[in-house]
């Protein structure tokens, strides 16, 4: 690398490590990604969220790395190895919810349409969800079951147990992509530290 650019490695490192950041947070500014938490009522925030936390820590890795110096090639391997085993389990528990509390829910659009949304199911059930669950009536056997032949999700589960299955969703997601970011940054500023090393 430094003999193919000379005096302009470094500005080579540094532009593509710019180039793989801006990459990583513009992810976060998106729209509405396929794998974000499915219900409406949990708006875009989380995503934006974890692009804002993201790019402080990046600000901050940055600084470290190319100006004060406080953090060598060393450290960034410990860094890319604890983000990574973040972003790991953040991906295994949202994966584990996405699977287990989401339901489908149909809504009437008009009178002779019928949409079907995703909701978040709540952590326990309601009292008179888990009577009829025991008693098969009327006729449910599954809580997909029940979701269907509810009026509303609060017939359901306490809202108290959606809301914290929701909490849960949104923490694991920005877990997820703002660890994962940060990793692919500090990736990148390994990169930048070796080839400038090397030039």
């Amino acid at each position: 690398m430094s003999q193919q650019y000379g005096v302009f490695a470094n500005l080579v490192a540094g532009a593509g490590s710019l180039i793989a950041v801006a990459g990583a947070i513009g992810f976060a500014w998106k729209k509405r990604s396929a794998w974000e938490p499915v219900e409406e009522d949990i708006p875009n925030s989380a995503q934006h969220a974890a692009g804002l936390f993201a790019a402080a820590a990046i600000a901050v890795f940055w600084y470290q790395v190319t100006v004060s110096g406080a953090l060598n090639d060393h450290d960034l391997i410990g860094y890319i190895e604890r983000l990574g085993l973040a972003t790991l389990i953040g991906l295994i528990v949202y994966s584990l919810l996405v699977a287990t509390y989401v339901y489908e829910k149909p809504i009437a659009i008009s009178k002779k349409t019928v949409k079907s949304i995703k909701i978040i199911g709540g952590f326990w059930l309601t009292n008179e969800a888990k009577r009829c669950l025991v008693s098969g009536e009327p006729k449910p056997s599954t809580i997909q079951d029940l979701v269907l032949g509810s009026a509303s999700a609060d017939q359901v589960w306490p809202r108290f147990s959606r809301a914290l299955a929701k909490v849960s969703f949104v923490l694991s997601y920005i877990c997820l992509t703002a660890c994962g970011t940060c990793l692919l940054a500090c990736a990148a500023l390994l990169i930048s530290v070796k080839i400038g090393r090397a030039a």
